[in-house]
């Protein structure tokens, strides 16, 4: 994942919003920290919490089973 490059006054105002202080890792993608991502490489859903691809590709694997 990619920031977007900020200012000092742009970081505060979003720590001033108190969104970053209730999330790991400090930014919410789908909040208003997700303005602030330029790029994400990979799976989406990783940044966001979990990978849903791999947890269906291991739930697959273990109902087959």
């Amino acid at each position: 994942m990619q920031f977007t490059p900020l200012t000092a006054a742009e970081i505060e105002a979003y720590v001033a919003t108190g969104e970053p202080l209730q999330c790991a890792g400090g930014f919410a993608l789908e909040g208003r920290g997700g303005a602030l991502v330029e790029r994400i490489e990979g799976c989406f859903s990783n940044v966001s919490g979990l990978s849903l691809p791999l947890i269906r590709l291991w739930m697959g694997r273990l109902t087959s089973q």
